[in-house]
Formats: C-alpha cells, structure tokens, sequence
C-alpha cells in the first residue's frame, strides 16, 4: 500500500441505469463542507482507483461532480493485475444502486474477491444478501440510502486512521473462508448428494424398481 495515499478501488463496470454513484455524490458533499485547509489534505491523501469503470456514464459523472482531481481511472487489465491493485487499495467499493431497479438478492462477483482480499469494504446496496454477508462477516460497511452524512463518516474516520496508523482494526473477516471456491463446491456436491439420496430413498423410486 502506498503510505502517502488513501486508495479506493472499484473493479470492473457500473450499471448506470440502477443509479448507483451515491458515493461520488456523497464524495462530493464531503469535499464542499470542509474548509480549505482540510479540503486540501484530503484532496492530497484520497485516491478513487476505478480500473475497467471507463465509461461515458461514468466519466460524465465524475466530471459533473468536478472530482476528477481524486478519481484514477485504470484501463481493463487481467485478472491477476486486477486483484494486485485490490490489494494494494485501503478500502474497496460496492455500489450496487440503492433504488428498486436492484434486486435485493443481487451478489456481485466482486463482493467474494474483496472478502478473498481481506480488504475493508465499503457497500452501498440495498438491504439483501450482499449486505447480511458484509455484516456477517465483520468485512466492512453497509449503507442502504442515500445517507452522505454516514459516509461523509466513515471516509473521514478510515483516512484519519491511516493517518494515525490505525487501520483495519476494526474488521475481523470472520468466516470468509466458506465463499471459497473449494468450500463452495463441496457445498454443491453435498447438495447434490443429498438429492440423490433422498430421490433413491423415496417410495416412487422403489414403486418403480418393484416393476
């Protein structure tokens, strides 16, 4: 990690019908309500790393914003490079969109590589799965509304931690181990046994052997 910097990240696409640039509006407030000279540190410090995100949604949006002085972009790289970026970040970003064109049960590809990472997440989703694991789990925070004030928060307490050398130290990961690959199939076998044996067991299959 870069020691001059606090870096968030956010890999691949946005789904710029679901509206999901809460944060960047909530980045927006925050950096209008501090005075120059705070404005000026964080200005310094902050970093929004968004590699593979270059879209013309997002590029508009970030320039109506007038935060393109703290955004990175970081063209589509392999995935090996995307996930040495990931963990080299202070924090990582889901931004799923809040409204009702989200399902609640949506989960991300990327909500299982930043547990794998073991990097603090920020979410900003609507209630559902994704946000019962990220709690389950101690692996960051959850924002569910459009709630700058809550956000304005958490990047000022994690920036200033950095700043203090106290990070991460408040999350645990508890239990991401489960969300691997190799847990996850011998879930799937284990179902698919069960299945069979509950299907070889039934009365309908023994009707049909008696046959």
């Amino acid at each position: 990690k870069d020691p001059n910097k606090f870096v968030i990240s956010y890999t691949g696409i946005f789904y710029a019908e679901k509206d999901p640039f809460t944060f960047f509006r909530a980045l927006r407030s925050w950096l209008n309500v501090l005075n120059d000279k705070e404005k000026d540190k964080i200005e310094k410090i902050l970093r929004i790393q968004l590699i593979g995100s270059k879209s013309k949604a997002v590029l508009k949006m970030v320039n109506d914003l007038k935060i393109d002085h703290v955004v990175r972009f970081v063209d589509r790289v392999s995935h090996e490079e995307a996930i040495r970026l990931t963990k080299t970040s202070d924090m990582v970003l889901i931004s799923s969109g809040i409204g009702s064109k989200t399902r609640p049960g949506w989960l991300l590809s990327k909500l299982f590589e930043y547990l794998g990472c073991r990097i603090p997440i920020l979410a900003i989703c609507r209630e559902g799965e994704m946000a019962k694991i990220i709690r389950e789990t101690n692996s960051g925070y959850v924002i569910t509304s459009e709630d700058h004030k809550a956000i304005h928060s958490i990047l000022e307490k994690e920036i200033n931690g950095k700043l203090t050398g106290n990070t991460n130290g408040n999350f645990t990961f508890v239990g991401v181990d489960q969300y691997e690959e190799k847990h996850t199939i011998s879930q799937m076998i284990n179902i698919i046994e069960n299945v069979l044996n509950d299907y070889n067991s039934s009365s309908f299959t023994k009707q049909l052997n008696s046959k």
